[in-house]
């Protein structure tokens, strides 16, 4: 969905929506943010196994909350839309399989993962899978709460006659040519000008934290950047994690929100507090008085809005200013991922591209295949699984053809100091 123009007081701004949950509306020094309205249904209409059923209302808002730039207020306000259009019912899902049967609730045993694991490898060679002990005896229920978010299988009452066209690639054959020759075959923030710019791997266990972790590693990594310094601090991805109202904890959340999130109070680092899922409350392992804080500014979605960014764009990105987050929806054989490159499904560019679980891209190249000569492209990316899943915590994935929704909404942000962006007050009110 292309944004308009948004008016405030008669200025002109602009606005994206933030997947398809709500959206953000910046002008004059102001920022709006909404959900949209929802509502619960009966149990009598939600599907198998008492699973979550809600209906959208996309013409109202929940209670948003607007933020005086300027003068660091903050309000609240809600939202009409003049035509409405229909609603929209949402049945929750699973990253790695719909629960259209008991066996989504089923312990996998090795064997049965075996089975999976062999029909992968067999009918295809671009990348090997593997049975991981980690998975063994979970069901796919269980697995789900790997992916930050538990999505929704969306179902419109009234559907869109037409999906509204976007242009995907920068202007003009001959300037995206250009611009591809420039880049190198290779590039990989793993190993720049001799050094690591990004932080160690982490699992980050039944938490569904993706959404943070790889928010705060893009922060870290493109904050070094800027600093010209891959041994900079790290930053703390407990405190948005356990301290943040605008999302979800370890059941989920957007990185767009933990980027707005950083932005509207800011960012600590890893030494006032390390990661940590059995936290049950807001705290810091630090004393604020004596540490650096930050703020993130300038973030939002590569293009500068939902679903504008392309494969060049992201390159271009990645290369000047470090590592971005991305999205993906992987199929169910992604978790036996172990090495080569990655391929799933290519996800038609639309208004919307459903995705679950969020990674950092770091990098991306290209190989000749064995069997054909072919040039295969591809992504590197850092997973949040540990570093015993994949290409020692990474994995490749095909590039170019928005795999698994991987292109539909990459994030990116720059980090400033700001030392009156929180204090300790701050922090101990927000006790869940």
């Amino acid at each position: 969905m292309e944004p308009a123009d948004a008016m405030v007081d008669g200025k002109k701004g602009g606005w994206t929506m933030i997947y398809d949950e709500g959206f953000e509306v910046d002008g004059d020094g102001l920022e709006f943010f909404a959900f949209s309205k929802f509502q619960l249904l009966p149990a009598s209409m939600r599907s198998f196994a008492g699973q979550t059923a809600i209906k959208s209302d996309c013409s109202r808002t929940e209670v948003g909350w607007y933020r005086d730039a300027e003068k660091g207020q903050f309000g609240c306000y809600y939202g009409t839309k003049k035509f409405a259009h229909g609603s929209y019912v949402a049945a929750e899902k699973s990253m790695l399989q719909t629960p259209k049967s008991r066996s989504y609730y089923a312990a996998l045993s090795r064997k049965e993962m075996q089975v999976d694991v062999d029909e992968v490898n067999h009918r295809q060679s671009d990348w090997t899978a593997k049975v991981y002990s980690r998975f063994e005896g979970k069901s796919m229920h269980q697995l789900n709460t790997f992916a930050g978010l538990q999505r929704s299988t969306l179902e419109p009452s009234h559907r869109m006659a037409a999906v509204q066209k976007h242009t995907r690639e920068l202007r003009g054959r001959n300037m995206a040519a250009t611009l591809r020759a420039s880049f190198p075959k290779s590039w990989d923030w793993r190993s720049v000008n001799g050094s690591s710019w990004l932080t160690e791997g982490i699992d980050q266990g039944d938490c569904g934290s993706c959404y943070v972790i790889s928010t705060m590693r893009m922060l870290t990594a493109r904050h070094r950047v800027a600093k010209r310094d891959p041994k900079v601090e790290a930053f703390s991805t407990d405190f948005p994690l356990h301290c943040s109202e605008y999302n979800q904890g370890c059941k989920g959340g957007y990185p767009f929100l933990v980027a707005k999130w950083t932005k509207d109070v800011g960012i600590l680092p890893e030494s006032c507090g390390s990661y940590d899922t059995d936290l049950q409350s807001c705290s810091v392992t630090c004393d604020m008085a004596q540490v650096n804080k930050y703020k993130a500014t300038s973030f939002g979605y590569v293009g500068g809005y939902y679903g504008a960014g392309t494969e060049l764009s992201m390159m271009q990105e990645l290369q000047e200013k470090g590592p971005l987050v991305v999205s993906l929806e992987p199929g169910k054989e992604f978790m036996y991922y172990s090495k080569g490159v990655y391929k799933s499904s290519p996800v038609k560019h639309s208004e919307w591209v459903r995705v679950d679980h969020s990674v950092l891209l770091v990098g991306w190249g290209e190989e000749a295949k064995a069997e054909t000569g072919a040039i295969e492209k591809y992504w590197i990316v850092q997973n949040s699984w540990g570093t015993d899943w994949g290409e020692d915590g990474f994995f490749r994935i095909d590039r170019g053809e928005n795999d698994s929704g991987i292109e539909a909404e990459p994030l990116i942000a720059e980090v400033v100091e700001d030392s009156d962006s929180f204090d300790l007050p701050y922090v101990q009110q927000l006790d869940f």
